[in-house]
């Protein structure tokens, strides 16, 4: 009895802590868009970049990362909502995310919509672009440029 106590609680630990992070790596690569998407914005909007560039293709990796790695020590973000995925193809697609961002040495939050564009290799979707489409103000936005998928 005090065995399957064990194991019950053990697996229920797995569960709420070891599955909760998933990225983009250890998520099935023939996960849907949305689900894919998502878990891009998660990892940038915790800094987990070695996972976001998981869903770059590989040639721009290096560049993501290095971009993002800059960008972290000028902007942090505070929150993203996905709030639109488009099919333009079979094997392309937009999504747009809001962003909330916050410079690192401000208390303005910077309210941006980001066009991702997604293109599907295989059974797998990798974004391939990212650009800034609604800017509250210069001074305020975040820069496309800086995402290092030019």
């Amino acid at each position: 009895m005090i065995r399957r106590i064990l194991l019950t609680s053990s697996l229920l630990t797995l569960c709420i802590f070891g599955l909760g992070g998933a990225t983009c790596q250890s998520q099935n690569p023939e996960l849907q868009l949305p689900e894919r998407a998502r878990s891009f914005n998660a990892s940038l909007r915790w800094h987990r970049f070695d996972d976001a560039a998981k869903c770059v293709l590989p040639k721009d990796r290096g560049h993501f990362l290095q971009s993002q790695k800059q960008r972290s020590r000028i902007i942090r973000y505070i929150d993203f909502e996905i709030v639109g995925v488009q099919k333009v193809g079979p094997e392309l697609a937009e999504v747009q995310v809001a962003l909330n961002s916050q410079r690192q040495n401000s208390t303005i939050v910077s309210h941006d919509v980001v066009r991702q564009t997604w293109e599907k290799i295989g059974n797998t979707w990798f974004v391939t672009k990212i650009e800034v489409i609604k800017q509250p103000s210069p001074e305020e936005s975040i820069n496309e440029k800086s995402f290092g998928l030019d």
